[in-house]
């Protein structure tokens, strides 16, 4: 595509699994590498839920959540961490923590979450979250694993999108 990784403004995290944050580690190489290197490249902002850097496992032993701590991704990116929705562009919504509002979806935990008191309990993907495009034609979703199941993600994609227009 052309695009180099040096000019990135913005990196959108749908949730804090493995598959979706790993990718940050030979990120920050890449951009340390160009440092060394004299080349110039920005910070990029990571925008995402709170909870995505947070430890999470399967199994009591199998490491699944961010291997980068929210201090260690401060260094390296300026963060916007938030529950609540965050407009990036004139007409791109990032939804942050989704409303679980019906009874036949995301209703079973995925693992364990360390929370930062140290508490560990059941993860429920709290920080499973989509963007909203809205289009002349309507709103467009666009989502990653949808935890937090895909009519939620609609019903509050509809919602912010209609709350956060007024």
């Amino acid at each position: 595509m052309g695009i180099s990784l040096l000019d990135l403004d913005a990196i959108v995290l749908s949730h804090g699994h493995m598959d979706h944050t790993w990718g940050l580690v030979p990120l920050i190489q890449h951009y340390i590498e160009a440092a060394v290197e004299g080349r110039n490249c920005k910070k990029p902002r990571i925008v995402a839920h709170p909870f995505v850097y947070m430890t999470r496992s399967v199994k009591d032993y199998i490491e699944i959540g961010s291997l980068l701590s929210q201090g260690k991704l401060a260094k390296h990116f300026n963060l916007s961490l938030s529950k609540e929705p965050i407009w990036l562009r004139e007409n791109l919504l990032f939804l942050g923590e989704i409303e679980r509002t019906n009874d036949f979806e995301a209703q079973k935990p995925n693992g364990k979450i360390l929370r930062q008191d140290s508490v560990e309990e059941e993860d429920f993907l709290l920080d499973d979250s989509a963007l909203v495009y809205r289009s002349t034609e309507g709103l467009v979703i666009i989502t990653g694993c949808s935890h937090a199941g895909i009519c939620n993600i609609m019903a509050y994609a509809k919602k912010s999108a209609e709350m956060t227009a007024l």
